[in-house]
């Protein structure tokens, strides 16, 4: 089964300016999504959506492919939604499953949810063989 974690991070937030790649502890905060997607080792591929090449370059620091996005999925209005159907329509693979890790707050939450997901997933595997 392939996995796709998407991480969006776009450039242009008002409320805190460059927020996606401030640094909190000493890496830039969307590195801590990234970090925990990897980490769980459910996915295939982690994926940072974003609209500004600083951003790209340091999503591929930390390990993460890239997808820019276009300027309608760069609005202050796009919803997460918006850029999900936009960016797994352009998707040249196929993935059984694909996750949003957009909170990046709750880094440990989505390791252990991960680790959860992946038992869950196996056990119904093996019910089901």
């Amino acid at each position: 089964m392939k996995r796709l974690a998407i991480i969006p991070a776009r450039s242009g937030s008002k409320g805190l300016r460059n927020k996606n790649i401030i640094d909190l502890c000493g890496k830039p905060l969307m590195a801590w999504s990234i970090e925990a997607a990897t980490q769980t080792g459910l996915f295939e591929k982690v994926l940072v959506s974003t609209d500004s090449e600083h951003y790209a370059d340091i999503a591929r620091q930390w390990g993460a492919d890239v997808m820019m996005r276009g300027e309608a999925q760069s609005s202050d209005t796009a919803t997460t939604y918006d850029v999900m159907e936009d960016l797994l329509g352009r998707l040249t693979e196929n993935y059984d499953n694909f996750c949003s890790c957009n909170q990046p707050r709750h880094f440990v939450l989505q390791n252990m949810c991960a680790k959860l997901l992946n038992f869950l997933m196996l056990a119904l595997m093996n019910l089901t063989s």
